[in-house]
């Protein structure tokens, strides 16, 4: 008898195992359907739109400080003006969302057309106020279109998200070269009205992003998710009366008020922003960010100071957008194959050799390779990090997709808000901490290798969290007749 109890427990561990491994084969052999070849393509061309308006705003975003007598030091705060705007840009998306999926990119679109109006408007009066904050504006509608890339996962089946989102991001290889060669083209002069051209384009771009959007057909919810959100909803409900029952016992008058406030929801909502599973892709997101972003944000004012010129400088930001959104080609695949942690094993040491690399730039005119070698390490180490992070993030909601817009939008939040906020200090760094010049340069490298270690720390701590995980699916066994589901791994 004890026999036959251990090996149908045996039978019930591996079952699950068995269920994933042909999960995974009925994984490869399905194929896309017209509509959502169709789908991808359409989100593809409008998170190009996207990228073109980002990379022309913030290639351009220091000069255009400068461009109307603003200082070195107020020059950074374009680009951390523009994150903060971005981390808006999750919470807007959240509200909106619950009249579908297409309002909210909507929206951003709109935000963005009018933030250049703002930003036309600053530059015509000559104003630094008024320039940062149409940085805001225009950030919290480029924060709504990164959305493209959870909107990817939802215009396609279950088994293809992952590469969705990853295609998704690599619209951004054209508008790497288009956005930066634009802004160069539309330059008109010397003054305050020089870009000026900038964000008239940046306006155009929004609008034919709206039109692609609006050709987007995007799946529905599955029927076992609205069964689940149903049932979910009878247990908060249940909770409430019990919470109810208790309060009026405990403290009379006040049943109706505790009845109302119903913490049941935002206390399962709040269990699931804590978990170690939203966390690490959280960290992992915000730190590969300001590696990223924070030289990007006043590296060309630097090259400047060395004697580089426009078309250096310029070159080096096209060659680092490229190698932000080029290995979306692989990266799906990638992440597929091996998981989120070893992207982000990729990208830690990419962005440490990256790093490496612009703190021995020299004061060298005659070449430009070690600028660019360096941006274009930090390029595809935050491809692998951010890639790998979005898609550990929408695990998260898997099961539990009525919290995916309260997910999503904390998750845009946090990244950008706190990513933007060390970026504000690049600006201090170099021109205050470290005098300006070469010594200016190496002490902001030298901050961010320090958040390079930061990554490692969240790296090894989310790299034990997975070994802890699959030592649990190695060492559980069943008492009861239901079967073991396999722990999710980041």
């Amino acid at each position: 008898m004890s026999l036959r109890v251990e090996d149908q427990a045996s039978r019930q561990l591996k079952a699950p195992v068995a269920s994933a491994s042909s999960d995974d084969k009925d994984d490869l052999s399905a194929k896309l359907t017209s509509r959502e070849r169709w789908n991808i393509l359409l989100l593809v061309l409008a998170f190009s739109c996207v990228v073109a308006s980002l990379t022309m705003i913030v290639g351009a975003g220091n000069l255009v400080i400068l461009s109307i007598g603003g200082s070195e030091s107020v020059a950074p705060f374009a680009l951390a003006c523009f994150f903060l705007g971005m981390s808006f840009g999750g919470l807007v998306v959240y509200k909106l969302n619950r009249y579908g999926r297409k309002v909210g990119l909507w929206f951003g679109a709109i935000m963005g057309c009018c933030g250049a109006g703002v930003a036309c408007l600053g530059l015509h009066l000559e104003s630094e106020i008024l320039v940062l904050v149409s940085k805001v504006i225009l950030g919290l509608g480029t924060g709504i279109g990164m959305g493209l890339r959870f909107a990817a996962a939802e215009a396609v089946s279950s088994p293809f998200a992952s590469r969705a989102i990853t295609l998704t991001l690599c619209g951004g290889c054209l508008a790497a070269f288009v956005g930066p060669e634009i802004a160069a083209v539309t330059r008109l002069g010397q003054g305050k009205w020089t870009y000026v051209g900038l964000y008239v384009v940046s306006f155009c771009f929004n609008v034919v992003e709206a039109v692609l959007v609006s050709f987007v057909r995007f799946n529905s919810p599955p029927p076992a998710t609205i069964d689940e959100r149903r049932d979910s909803e009878h247990e908060l409900e249940m909770q409430a009366s019990t919470l109810t029952k208790d309060s009026s016992t405990n403290f009379g008058g006040n049943a109706k008020k505790e009845s109302k406030a119903d913490p049941s929801s935002s206390t399962q909502l709040l269990s699931l922003l804590l978990q170690p599973e939203f966390l690490y892709p959280l960290f992992i997101s915000i730190l590969c960010w300001a590696v990223m972003a924070m030289p990007m944000s006043i590296f060309r004012v630097v090259m400047h100071s060395f004697g580089f010129t426009t078309r250096q400088s310029l070159t080096v930001i096209e060659v680092h957008f490229l190698s932000m959104y080029a290995p979306g080609f692989v990266t799906g695949t990638y992440i597929k194959k091996y998981g989120s942690i070893r992207a982000w094993q990729v990208a830690i040491c990419c962005l440490l050799v990256g790093t490496i690399i612009n703190l021995v730039t020299q004061e060298n005119t005659n070449t430009s390779a070690t600028w660019l070698l360096g941006f274009i390490f930090l390029g595809i180490g935050w491809n692998f990090a951010f890639s790998g992070a979005t898609v550990a993030v929408t695990k998260v909601y898997e099961d539990r997709n009525h919290f995916k817009s309260q997910i999503q939008a904390a998750n845009e939040f946090g990244t950008f808000f706190l990513s933007g906020a060390l970026i504000f200090s690049a600006g201090y760094l170099y021109t205050h901490a470290g005098g300006g010049g070469l010594n200016g340069w190496r002490i902001l490298n030298f901050s961010i290798l320090g958040l390079n270690v930061v990554f490692i720390v969240v790296l090894f701590l989310a790299m034990k969290k997975d070994r802890q995980q699959k030592a649990e699916i190695e060492t559980d066994v069943p008492t009861n007749g239901d079967n073991v589901g396999i722990c999710e791994t980041i």
